[in-house]
């Protein structure tokens, strides 16, 4: 059987058990089935668990079992499925579709420049079509912060590949100040909805944070190992590096000072001056 999605609607059901739409609503009537995991008055979603009974009707019946027959032995297994189903949260291959829409457009340009049509547009759905599933723009971003916020380096070769744990760190840098600013902002929108003091949004923080130093922290505690230099808290230096590449983006904007000239010095402040890839100019300066 192909991979379903986690959530179907009835047509999608019909499609994966290879059984007509009159009979799947028949076996609802006759109580053989869960009810669905209803969101509107015509909106409504099935599970695996569906699935699986179709599936377990149809060996029956083949046997020669009749229909009260298998309702009662399936009736307190469905009891448990229906509520065991209405406690998800529905997740489609359409609403999968524009998590994964959303995911890209927001990593390339930021929350603030992200629009709705932009979002179904990548999806290849309506507008309306998106509102189905998720009420506004931000609903879609909490709902995929875990995958925004996952290692941003780790799709780039140069970064990926470089050996020298202190190259690494600039590099990594240079390439966020450079092409993932935005991704400040976005982190400033989650800090922002987390004052609402919700469990569920201050987890996904948590998650974000550790998704951005996590990379961080790994690279430290390598150039830790790799040079001659008073140890400290890799975590804490991470948070502050972070703080401190936060904080660098609103500087640039006053001072307008070379970008590279003033990440070697941040290095040269944490690691020595004799760290790799100074310009003569940074070395000169000191």
């Amino acid at each position: 059987m192909a991979k379903h999605p986690r959530h179907m609607r009835i047509s999608e059901l019909s499609e994966y058990a290879e059984m007509p739409l009159s009979t799947i609503k028949h076996y609802l009537r006759e109580g053989l089935l869960p009810a669905p995991i209803r969101t509107g008055k015509t909106m409504s979603y099935y599970t695996e668990d569906h699935l699986v009974k179709l599936g377990n009707i149809k060996e029956l019946k083949q046997s020669g079992i009749p229909l009260a027959s298998i309702r009662d032995s399936l009736a307190n297994d469905a009891a448990s499925s229906k509520n065991r189903a209405s406690a998800d949260t529905i997740v489609t291959s359409k609403r999968e579709s524009i998590v994964s829409a959303a995911v890209g457009l927001f990593r390339e340009k930021g929350y603030g420049a992200t629009k709705i049509s932009d979002i179904a547009g990548r999806a290849g759905i309506s507008k309306a079509t998106f509102y189905q599933y998720f009420g506004k723009k931000e609903d879609v971003f909490l709902e995929s912060v875990d995958t925004i916020f996952y290692d941003i380096g780790s799709g780039i070769p140069e970064i990926r590949e470089e050996r020298d744990a202190i190259r690494r760190i600039r590099l990594r840098a240079m390439n966020f100040l450079k092409s993932h600013s935005h991704m400040i902002e976005m982190f400033n929108q989650l800090r922002g909805a987390s004052v609402t003091g919700n469990a569920e949004i201050l987890a996904k923080l948590e998650e974000a944070t550790e998704n951005l130093i996590g990379p961080i922290r790994n690279d430290l505690e390598m150039a830790l190992q790799q040079y001659e230099t008073q140890p400290f808290d890799c975590t804490l230096m991470a948070h502050l590096l972070l703080g401190a590449v936060e904080y660098f983006l609103y500087y640039r904007e006053e001072k307008n000072d070379d970008l590279d000239l003033l990440l070697g010095k941040i290095l040269a402040t944490i690691f020595g001056d004799d760290v790799p890839g100074r310009t003569s100019e940074q070395q000169e300066e000191q």
